[in-house]
């Protein structure tokens, strides 16, 4: 056999074995679905991803128009248009879209300062997934206890409970980055951000202290790196990365958490 052949069929050999090696550890960091109810087990949810979508035209318009009526279009571009913002706006970043707002305040304080609520609406024009709202609604209905686990910034936190009111009425606690707003014994906030293993702990002493920790903690994240990150401490979360409503209601009933799809509006007839 030609040497190029057989190099070539050994790195495909090594290439192979490696990636079963990568597969085998990875499986060992997740932790198999086990059978639970409501009364141990909790809901963690994220946010951005998971509850709420992004209506990116409506979201881009917006900005558009906030910039063209500006007298400081420069300094705007350079936020809305920065990678961090972008990233976040666009994609869902694993960072805390405020804290990149508040740091060019900080940097720009008259030029942006005064845009500052134009900013936070854009960041925040997000709408519900009511598929997950219904699923939620059934959770509580159930008993579950359900907890918001997400990377946003209180100032968006406190704007998207004004806009959900009815939503944030289903969760029996908030956990999310700082500073702490409300001033809620339920509530807490950290400095840490998923996928930062520490995040991951801090939560979990958070439903320690406030006696929410269950013996099973399911977290549901569309980031596969906040998903790997909560495998990887190894403490016992139960990570499920979301894709949709559908895949989600599937994901539950491995686990013996029967959710049913949405009911169908009967048709109008005449």
């Amino acid at each position: 056999m030609h040497s190029k052949a057989k190099l070539i069929i050994s790195c495909l050999i090594i290439g192979g074995l490696s990636l079963l090696g990568f597969n085998y550890f990875r499986s060992r960091n997740q932790v198999a679905p086990v059978i639970v109810n409501h009364t141990n087990a909790i809901i963690a949810w994220d946010f951005h991803g998971v509850i709420v979508k992004k209506p990116l035209a409506s979201m881009l318009a917006r900005a558009v128009t906030v910039i063209k009526n500006a007298d400081n279009r420069w300094q705007l571009i350079k936020l809305l248009a920065s990678p961090s913002f972008m990233s976040e706006l666009l994609f869902g970043s694993v960072t805390s879209c405020d804290r990149t707002i508040e740091n060019f305040i900080a940097r720009f304080p008259e030029q942006i300062e005064r845009h500052k609520e134009e900013i936070y609406e854009i960041a925040n024009m997000h709408v519900l997934d009511e598929a997950v709202v219904d699923i939620m609604e059934q959770l509580k209905q159930q008993g579950y206890t359900q907890v918001l686990a997400s990377n946003i910034g209180s100032e968006s936190l406190q704007r998207m409970q004004a806009k959900f009111p009815h939503l944030f009425e289903k969760f029996n606690a908030l956990f999310y980055d700082g500073p702490q707003y409300p001033a809620s014994s339920s509530n807490a906030c950290t400095t840490e951000l998923k996928p930062n293993g520490r995040y991951y702990h801090a939560f979990k002493q958070f439903l320690a202290k406030k006696h929410l920790l269950n013996e099973h903690i399911i977290f549901i994240d569309d980031k596969k790196e906040n998903i790997v990150g909560a495998r990887k401490v190894d403490i016992g979360i139960d990570a499920i990365q979301f894709f949709n409503a559908e895949q989600l209601r599937k994901e539950f009933k491995k686990r013996g958490i029967m959710v049913h799809g949405q009911k169908q509006a009967a048709p109008v007839t005449a």
